[in-house]
């Protein structure tokens, strides 16, 4: 099935989000889906999301009162807000905004749940830098000398064009060897025939790149 940019989602979560890159999320998807108190910060900056889902133990009585599209209560405790927005909206692609940065524990919660949702091509956008699981093969444009750092989420391999440090022949694990602190070689990098649960974090500048390639790769 061909993606297009109508198959991409932005997610808003309860945690700070700068501005200037929720347009830029907003630009690349107007779709927009809440995670309970994302809702807040949807409504403080004049957004009306599709839907909120989640336990609503953050979104304000004020912000449901201004709300008109549907509220979806889930008060399953074993999945987080961010596991519930991201099984609930149906795009492949989701830049994932407001899951990083406020809490430690809400965070590592966040990309843990990158590796729950492997048909998912789920970005989360922090201040500085910008997390995903790597899919089985994936090129994006890069500049010489860019971090491009890796951390398996459980037993990874891979192959690599254009990072320093080529990932093959090496096996990756979270108490063993990992793969952060690499940096792109050329104006591209390829990572391919990726198996297990590896996180790729890259600046925050190669969100758009990210996004084209994920584009691409479902595409093709």
């Amino acid at each position: 099935m061909k993606t297009s940019r109508s198959g991409i989602a932005t997610l808003l979560g309860g945690a700070a989000v700068d501005s200037q890159v929720m347009a830029l999320a907003l630009r690349l998807s107007p779709k927009l889906y809440c995670a309970d108190g994302g809702a807040n910060t949807a409504v403080a900056m004049g957004l009306e999301p599709l839907s909120v889902v989640g336990d609503m133990d953050s979104i304000t009585p004020d912000t449901l009162a201004q709300l008109s599209c549907p509220v979806i209560l889930d008060l399953d405790q074993n999945s987080t807000d961010f596991e519930k927005v991201l099984a609930h909206a149906p795009e492949e692609i989701a830049i994932c905004m407001g899951f990083l940065g406020q809490r430690l524990d809400h965070s590592l919660a966040a990309m843990n749940a990158l590796s729950k949702f492997p048909d998912k091509r789920a970005i989360l956008v922090g201040e500085e830098d910008i997390c995903f699981l790597s899919p089985h093969d994936l090129q994006i444009k890069a500049q010489a000398g860019d971090r491009v750092s890796l951390f398996p989420m459980r037993e990874s391999r891979g192959k690599s064009h254009g990072l320093h440090w080529p990932l093959d022949p090496h096996v990756f694990e979270p108490h063993m060897q990992t793969a952060t602190s690499n940096r792109a070689t050329g104006d591209a990098v390829h990572l391919y025939e990726v198996s297990g649960a590896m996180l790729v974090i890259l600046p925050l500048s190669y969100l758009e790149s990210v996004v084209e390639g994920f584009v691409s790769t479902q595409a093709g």
